[in-house]
């Protein structure tokens, strides 16, 4: 069960953002400890700054005791559907029901997504990072080679920064990037940083070759296919983050060998 000696109350450092995570008052359950041990295992301890508490909140979880949750079950179809989460967008505040750890992780991408409206953008992509803190970014529609590319490199020396998805945003005039702060496909979060990325879109060939792409607009209609948001449309200032990323970045066409021989030194050459 929750200890006595527990913090009620966590700050925690996602992309750049100060989140806070209230365990709210009410009646000690084990399903209220299940939250905090994945909360523990994969946020608290990668994400939790003391002196953050000083800090704007950006965005507040409250997690809710079971004596407290209102489940809202429907049954269609011999399915039955529970009610997870809340969030109020207007008020920035969010209440976590399960315990389930899917559940938790998708909570906080939503929440990311909303931050990041106004001066960032969730990426579509893999990605690796060399000993220079150089970042380099694969995008390509499924199937294209992303995964396979940064897996390639990672076997080169480089450090995988992400597998699925990262946060690009924009912070006092310049990109900065950002490991995805929650989990995705069997990846444990990270809290790794880079201000330096090159983008390259991926394709097969029998031949590893890189171009620089001088087409704006081609470029833009990639990135707009390559983005996540909670709404699934683009609006306009995620519009206007796209093309200011455009235009202040390097994006090259990245053809590649399926055994990705002259890779690490194709890129280098950007």
């Amino acid at each position: 069960m929750q200890s006595k000696n527990r913090p009620k109350t966590y700050y925690l450092d996602l992309a750049g953002f100060n989140l806070k995570v209230e365990f709210a008052k009410g009646k000690l359950t084990l399903l209220n400890n299940l939250s905090y041990q994945y909360l523990q295992k994969f946020y608290i301890q990668r994400f939790y700054k003391l002196n953050h508490q000083k800090k704007r909140v950006d965005f507040e979880i409250k997690i809710v005791p079971e004596s407290n949750q209102t489940y809202a079950i429907e049954r269609l179809n011999k399915k039955y559907f529970f009610l997870n989460y809340e969030i109020d967008f207007d008020r920035k505040i969010a209440w976590l029901y399960s315990s389930s750890l899917a559940s938790i992780n998708f909570l906080f991408k939503e929440v990311l997504s909303f931050l990041l409206d106004k001066n960032g953008l969730l990426l579509h992509c893999s990605s690796v990072i060399d000993g220079k803190n150089k970042l380099f970014i694969f995008l390509g529609k499924s199937g294209s080679g992303k995964t396979t590319t940064a897996n390639l490199l990672a076997k080169e020396g480089f450090r995988k920064f992400s597998d699925d998805s990262l946060v690009a945003k924009k912070e006092n005039g310049r990109w900065f990037y950002y490991s995805p702060p929650y989990i995705e496909k069997e990846e444990p979060p990270l809290s790794i940083s880079a201000k330096d990325a090159n983008f390259y879109f991926i394709e097969k060939s029998s031949n590893t070759t890189v171009q620089k792409m001088k087409n704006t607009p081609s470029i833009i209609k990639a990135i707009m296919k390559q983005i996540w948001t909670r709404k699934g449309n683009v609006s306009e200032n995620v519009l206007k983050n796209i093309l200011n990323l455009v235009s202040n970045n390097n994006f090259y066409k990245l053809k590649i060998r399926r055994d990705g021989n002259n890779l690490a030194k194709k890129i280098y050459e950007t």
